[in-house]
């Protein structure tokens, strides 16, 4: 839905917005794992796949097709990347041209950057019940009966998780997002 914030502002004037965000090594990690899934289950059994070509989720699987924010030389670059069998380095330029479009869509928007929360994941997972009230603030939701502190003491890091990828593959997404990762107060840089 990140490429439709402005539209559904639009619609629900008083809905209030949380975008999460990680950063992009992780991230881009998690998104090579579930496009992975997504094959596999479209693979096995013909009805995913076309499930998810009925309700218009084309962001995995057999059918994937790169989110188009206005810049089709951008799309092409993913698309690019992908077809040359170079996961990371698609979804990298992904990733970075979802959260760049978010950042002009902000800062273009002085009423839906105020209704908007920028949820950074290992913040949370970090501080998860400073986060998850920050969250139920910017919702304006309250906390009569102790959710926050609750779901607050399941929220960690993974501690299962191999990214698994190369230092050819960690470069290349490194180089991909560094802009517009630091926008958002990461350092891809460190190695």
């Amino acid at each position: 839905n990140l490429s439709r914030l402005e539209f559904l502002s639009a619609i629900f004037p008083d809905a209030r917005f949380v975008i999460p965000i990680r950063e992009p090594v992780g991230h881009v990690a998690s998104l090579i794992k579930q496009h992975k899934l997504f094959c596999d289950a479209e693979r096995d059994d013909v009805r995913v796949l076309n499930h998810m070509r009925r309700v218009g989720h084309f962001e995995f699987g057999l059918d994937r097709r790169p989110i188009n924010f206005g810049n089709d030389a951008e799309v092409a670059r993913i698309r690019d990347a992908w077809n040359a069998g170079d996961e990371a380095r698609g979804w990298a330029a992904m990733w970075a041209a979802t959260y760049n479009h978010v950042d002009r869509v902000l800062a273009a928007n002085d009423d839906l950057r105020e209704r908007t929360l920028i949820v950074r994941y290992d913040a949370l997972c970090r501080d998860p019940a400073e986060m998850l009230a920050k969250i139920f603030a910017h919702c304006r939701l309250d906390d009569e009966d102790g959710l926050v502190a609750r779901e607050a003491e399941s929220i960690s890091e993974p501690s299962y998780y191999n990214p698994g990828l190369s230092e050819t593959e960690v470069e290349a997404i490194r180089t991909e997002t560094a802009d517009v990762a630091a926008r958002y107060g990461f350092d891809v840089q460190r190695k």
